[in-house]
């Protein structure tokens, strides 16, 4: 576990390794719900954020599809507590993924700076700057 001695060099992240030791990344199956949850937990407490996790998916009855996603009215999606920059958003995520595709098989073809540059073309992500 290389990324530990790594991380371990860092003043401030050598005490958070010594306290909980090793971890392990988990690959996330769905990529565009992902990052669909990364903005719509944006600026927000863990707690809301997952209360507005859970409105989300009831809104679908479990996890929805990019289409669905696009499907549902622009003010339903508002109604559940996300502003109107974070539904805009999480539909480009959705659009995109129906367009383009992010699968892991497509992403893993391509350097890091493809991905990063692949998916910074979707307007409003969580590490996107347009």
């Amino acid at each position: 576990m290389h990324y530990i001695s790594h991380l371990s060099k860092d003043k401030k992240l050598k005490n958070l390794v010594k306290q909980h030791g090793s971890f392990k990344l988990k690959k996330q199956k769905n990529l565009c719900l992902y990052l669909c949850y990364s903005i719509m937990s944006q600026q927000l407490s863990t707690k809301v954020a997952d209360v507005i996790q859970n409105r989300f998916l009831a809104l679908y009855d479990g996890e929805p599809t990019p289409q669905q996603i696009l499907d549902t009215p622009f003010e339903k999606l508002r109604g559940i507590g996300m502003s109107n920059a974070k539904v805009s958003y999480v539909q480009n995520v959705a659009r995109f993924e129906l367009e383009k595709g992010m699968n892991h098989a497509k992403l893993a073809k391509m350097s890091n700076e493809e991905v990063i540059e692949y998916l910074t073309q979707i307007k409003g992500g969580p590490f996107w700057s347009g």
